[in-house]
Parts: C-alpha cells; structure tokens; sequence
C-alpha cells in the first residue's frame, strides 16, 4: 500500500497515476490467481477469482491517485 502510494507521486495527474495503478493492480492480482490456482491443495472456499482483481485494481488505483494529490500539495 505505502509503495502505491508513493508511485503515485511520480504522476502529476490524478488521472495518470489511477490509470498506472489499476493496471498494475490487475496484473499483481492476475498473478495471484493463477498461482492460486496452480498451488495443489489450497482451499478455494475462501477466495473469489473473479471479485479480487477488480478490487485489487480499484484499490491500487485510489492510492496512487492520492500519492499525485499527495505531489500536488508538498514540494516534490
């Protein structure tokens, strides 16, 4: 979480740092379901495939947007 927010500070648009950060959301939350689903015998019951990337992704997004509001506002 602190290194979505501290990318965000890379972006001087909100708008450009959302964008950076669902994309990588969905490829970090990509990867942990396919090794989810690769592992043989973990439990399943507990984890929904298709729910957690879009999380992950919104997420990811509204961190590093604040991260650039965070830019906006100091001296970096």
């Amino acid at each position: 979480m602190l290194g979505a927010l501290i990318a965000g500070l890379e972006h001087r648009r909100w708008w450009s740092a959302a964008l950076r950060g669902a994309i990588g959301g969905l490829a970090a939350a990509g990867v942990v379901v396919l090794l989810h689903a690769a592992i043989p015998g973990v439990d399943a019951a507990d984890f929904d495939p298709a729910a957690f990337p879009v999380y992950a992704a919104a997420a990811s997004a509204a961190l590093h947007a604040g991260g650039s509001l965070l830019r906006r506002r100091s001296l970096f």
